[in-house]
């Protein structure tokens, strides 16, 4: 498990009711996050455990080898990925799409609305979704991000807003301009600095003021935001919130992009 590890788990929690939950998986490249909802309240959460655990759990078993979820969504957070206008995207054009993204004979390729004006292409190795498809009868595999972007597009957005969310070793960020997604992209850190960096890269590209730039945030809040506030005066937490019912010590701002994945089922 990483530092920023956790775990959350509610006495309501039942194996043998997991046919009334919905069980939520997010992949990242080492490591993954799960969450337990039913209707609206959180009965698990864990966050940044190994792969390994996941393939074959052992301290998670009553969470994770339930088969008969009602729903199981699992999003994938790929290194690679293209962003395409569906006025332009056909699908005889995805093999050229797919040169874009490095594929190994072995990786999956997924083609995916991504909104109602963008087409998602991604990869995936696909040493671990065989072994999760086989045991969830009940599942649909997404982009990792599709239930952030749509919750956060739901809002009607501003357009000095730029959404940030910071995980342990990767950032995101989007911009929307009359609630449609205009910029997505994220990045690898290794340095809390880095997060001031590749913020700066992205408001430049987008031509954005950083005095005016409002800066929405969500993610992991144990990690170190380095000397983001020192260039980026509006910083703001995302106030969205999947789940009704959260446990004290626990924000929405936390697990949205997790959260965010329900709204994908």
């Amino acid at each position: 498990m990483t530092s920023h590890s956790k775990l959350y788990f509610s006495d309501d929690f039942s194996p043998e009711k997991a046919k009334d939950y919905t069980l939520l998986i997010q992949i990242r490249n080492t490591d993954f996050s799960f969450a337990v909802v039913y209707q609206s309240a959180l009965l698990a959460w864990g966050n940044g455990y190994p792969l390994s655990e996941l393939i074959n759990p052992t301290d998670f078993i009553h969470f994770l080898t339930p088969t008969d979820y009602q729903k199981v969504v699992i999003g994938i957070v790929p290194a690679v990925f293209n962003i395409v206008p569906k006025a332009i995207y056909q699908e005889k054009h995805l093999a050229q799409l797919v040169k874009l993204l490095d594929v190994n004979e072995t990786d999956k390729v997924y083609s995916q609305t991504l909104d109602t004006e963008n087409q998602v292409v991604f990869k995936d190795n696909n040493e671990i979704l065989p072994a999760l498809t086989a045991r969830y009868p009940n599942h649909q595999i997404v982009f990792g991000y599709k239930g952030w972007l749509e919750a956060i597009a739901k809002t009607g957005p501003a357009i000095d807003n730029l959404y940030v969310d910071i995980q342990a070793s990767e950032v995101h960020f989007a911009y929307f301009k009359e609630s449609k997604l205009r910029f997505y992209n994220s990045f690898k850190y290794t340095d809390p600095n880095d997060l001031a960096y590749f913020t700066a890269l992205t408001t430049n590209e987008l031509q954005l003021n950083p005095e005016d730039t409002y800066l929405v945030i969500s993610g992991d809040a144990d990690v170190s935001r380095g000397n983001l506030n020192e260039f980026f005066p509006n910083i703001d937490t995302n106030p969205i919130g999947q789940l009704q019912a959260l446990p004290n010590g626990i924000t929405a701002q936390q697990l949205l992009s997790l959260t965010a994945l329900i709204l994908c089922a």
